[in-house]
């Protein structure tokens, strides 16, 4: 009976790491980078502040910096501003670790 009972925890401790989420390593810059736009409509305006964010990103530190969704601290602030909508894109670049630029410098902090 005891052999059963730790075969079943085993069983049961090796499915749930097997079907643990799995997380890319990832490099992050040290500070922030904002991009804003305004537009008549919210989503454009959100949609084009978050390009901005990127263009941005892409010029400070390389395009391999400059993918949103790896981001980190990611936020899109919006308001009312003269009959249109203003928003602000602030995020700070990260690149997934074994990228083909190569692994993070000194400056840069490992998240995950």
């Amino acid at each position: 009976m005891q052999k059963y009972v730790v075969c079943l925890l085993l069983a049961v401790l090796c499915g749930q790491l097997l079907s643990a989420p799995v997380y890319a390593a990832k490099a992050c810059a040290s500070s922030d980078i904002v991009g804003g736009a305004k537009s008549a409509a919210k989503q454009a305006a959100r949609k084009a502040a978050v390009q901005d964010w990127r263009n941005r990103a892409a010029l400070a530190r390389g395009p391999i910096w400059s993918n949103w969704s790896v981001a980190a601290n990611r936020q899109v602030d919006c308001r009312a501003a003269g009959g249109a909508v203003q928003c602000r894109a602030r995020a700070r670049p990260c690149k997934e670790l074994g990228s083909a630029s190569g692994q993070s410098g000194g400056k840069y902090k490992l998240v995950k």
